[in-house]
């Protein structure tokens, strides 16, 4: 009931900071990760992202592109841009660019028609995005260049909820 909340917790895991993210929020956050910039976090929900500041707990909305869907994970690239993944409704399968934090002039990567993505991370070793479908007999991961082509899949995955790439 718009009392979505963003908690922030020190190395210790004492928790340090709580956002409230509005009355603009129509979902509990579905990814968050820290900005390119290590002063935000960005926290995605079913239309969009909030940028928060660490500095000054100053919280900024930005709505996105869906194709009618609703966003189930975002991921920052190197490049400072965005992309994010449609999971479920009408733009289900629908894998978006933004080429700023902020999500600025969106394109439409690449649509898998009918796979409810929920999870998407930007490969640093190769530039790709990697997307994790939602499927509990089995999905997909698939790896996407940035042009939006299919590098390659990894089938027989279960409910990927969560992708990330170590250096």
């Amino acid at each position: 009931a718009n009392s979505s909340s963003v908690i922030g917790f020190d190395a210790k895991g004492t928790a340090t900071t709580l956002y409230k993210l509005g009355t603009a929020a129509k979902a509990t956050p579905d990814a968050l990760e820290m900005a390119p910039t290590n002063r935000t976090v960005l926290a995605w929900d079913n239309s969009g992202v909030y940028e928060i500041d660490l500095a000054t707990s100053v919280t900024t909305f930005s709505v996105l592109s869906t194709g009618g869907g609703a966003i189930h994970s975002g991921c920052v690239d190197e490049d400072g841009g965005m992309a994010w993944c449609i999971g479920s409704g009408l733009g289900i399968g629908g894998i978006y660019k933004g080429f700023t934090t902020r999500g600025l002039n969106p394109r439409l990567l690449r649509s898998f028609k009918n796979v409810a993505f929920n999870a998407i991370a930007w490969v640093g070793s190769t530039g790709h995005y990697a997307v994790g479908e939602a499927n509990a007999s089995g999905g997909t991961l698939a790896f996407i260049a940035r042009d939006g082509t299919m590098v390659r899949q990894v089938p027989g995955l279960r409910n990927v909820t969560g992708l990330d790439w170590s250096v």
